[in-house]
């Protein structure tokens, strides 16, 4: 048996180029900061600082990042002073 032969269809919204779509690129996003005061929470905290979320609870824990807050039951987030505190003693040491 033979198989039929599906071709591809491009959208046709997108601009071609000697019938190459062209894809244009997305805009960078902003790399994420922090706010001045209030909390964040570790998904957003790991976009800005280069630990992973299992890295971040873990030196949380043996005291090498700062503490969380228990905000609910099942909310728990860093203060950002604290955490600014740490970066800025951080970039200070090195």
């Amino acid at each position: 048996m033979n198989k039929p032969t599906q071709t591809k269809q491009q959208p046709a919204n997108l601009p071609t180029f000697n019938g190459i779509p062209v894809i244009k690129p997305t805009t960078p996003k902003q790399p994420a900061t922090l706010p001045e005061t209030g909390y964040i929470r570790v998904q957003k905290l790991i976009q800005i600082i280069p630990f992973s979320a299992s890295t971040i609870w873990r030196k949380a824990k043996n005291g090498s990042f700062p503490a969380p807050v228990k905000l609910s039951e099942q909310i728990t987030a860093w203060r950002v002073e604290d955490v600014q505190a740490w970066m800025q003693a951080r970039d200070g040491g090195q």
